[in-house]
């Protein structure tokens, strides 16, 4: 949910002067970068207390060489790890770029996607951001193995994005406990395929930003975890063979003095090629406000309103893990943040999570225990740093 504030800061990281610059001599250029998170929250009447977590810190270098003509060619890695647990590394990003400032950028590899990159609307580090949904199922998370290209002039910046393989992509179960959605266990999987995105964002030089992206993609070789005999197992999903996965957002921002201001609309829906056997539309907005106490110190807020309306008449046993009916979260968020060095992000934060349940449905938590999910509210307290390099 962090992904599109983080990811710009540590490319700005990346390529300022505190970067550290391994090598810089005739045309090439040798960067190592990266970001140390560090987050305790707490969930009012969550059984599991405090947590601590490192999650998401990651470690990345860049080489970039210079052409004729204004070309440059650059290679990019970036390692994310999960401190609190030794080994836990992967690859989130890595990719081949090779472009012009005059013709634009053409990438190749491991990386994010046009709708995560565009909008980001969230002002917040801990709980903000879930209007923005870019999980992978919705092609609109980070991608394996694609094309993007993108070109910038006089404020505005178009970006395109092709997959050129399949991948394998999870919905994650939602298991309610006190207001709070936490996502436990794998349940729905299948390939991830065709996914095509544009998007465009406009700068003006008097404060406003529009931004708008559209996604389409195709799930295939779909399954979901059944329980049986005491224990989870894939099976096949349902009888269509395909699902389509459409997501549209757009997004409007204004700064003026010392007051950042950005509004947000999504849409997503992912539709079996049998209408009959899933149809599930996801409509959400999020609101952000952020206030410049001085050049160290800011105020923000974050609403986030998320609606789910799913439909699946034909699918067998449809009850069990997935949401039926209607159902919608509200989380409002506030908080501070202060850097004591332009490397260096402390913040604290409180949200505040509604969720409404039109229809209560039975599900399992990821130990096969049937439980009846039920509208709530909770509390959420974080505090945490953020360290670049």
């Amino acid at each position: 949910m962090k992904k599109s504030v983080l990811a710009a800061a540590v490319a700005a990281v990346a390529g300022n002067a505190l970067a550290v610059d391994v090598y810089n001599q005739d045309g090439a250029t040798l960067n190592i970068f990266g970001e140390v998170k560090s987050t305790y929250s707490n969930t009012e009447k969550d059984d599991k207390g405090t947590k601590f977590s490192m999650s998401g810190s990651k470690l990345g270098a860049y080489a970039k060489y210079d052409l004729d003509n204004g070309f440059y060619v650059k290679g990019y890695l970036r390692f994310s790890f999960d401190l609190n647990e030794s080994g836990n590394v992967e690859l989130s990003k890595g990719f081949i770029e090779a472009g012009s400032d005059e013709t634009g950028s053409l990438t190749l590899g491991r990386h994010g996607s046009v709708h995560g990159d565009i909008f980001d609307y969230d002002q917040s580090w801990a709980f903000g951001g879930d209007a923005k949904n870019g999980e992978n199922i919705f092609g609109t998370g980070s991608i394996e193995s694609g094309l993007v290209y993108k070109w910038s002039n006089n404020g505005f910046t178009f970006m395109a994005q092709h997959s050129t393989d399949e991948e394998d992509t999870y919905s994650l179960q939602t298991e309610t406990k006190h207001g709070e959605a936490t996502n436990n266990d794998q349940r729905y999987k299948g390939n991830l395929d065709k996914t095509m995105a544009f998007g465009g964002v406009w700068d003006s030089d008097f404060g406003l930003s529009l931004k708008a992206a559209y996604t389409t993609a195709t799930l295939n070789k779909l399954e979901k975890k059944e329980w049986k005999s005491g224990k989870w197992v894939w099976e096949k999903f349902a009888d269509s063979k395909d699902v389509k996965a459409v997501s549209t957002g757009v997004q409007a921002g204004y700064s003026f003095g010392d007051v950042s201001l950005a509004a947000a609309f999504f849409r997503f829906n992912y539709q079996a090629d049998r209408k009959q056997d899933l149809d599930v539309d996801h409509n959400s907005f999020g609101l952000s406000a952020k206030y410049k106490l001085d050049d160290k110190l800011n105020l923000y807020t974050v609403y986030d309103s998320i609606e789910i309306k799913s439909k699946y008449p034909n699918v067998k046993n449809a009850s069990d893990n997935l949401v039926k009916g209607e159902a919608e979260t509200k989380t409002f968020t506030l908080g501070l943040d202060y850097s004591p060095h332009k490397q260096v992000v402390t913040f604290v934060e409180f949200a505040q999570v509604d969720t409404d349940f039109k229809d209560k449905y039975k599900y399992r938590n990821s130990d096969g225990i049937e439980l009846v999910a039920k509208s709530s509210k909770a509390s959420k307290y974080a505090f945490g740093a953020r360290v670049y390099f």
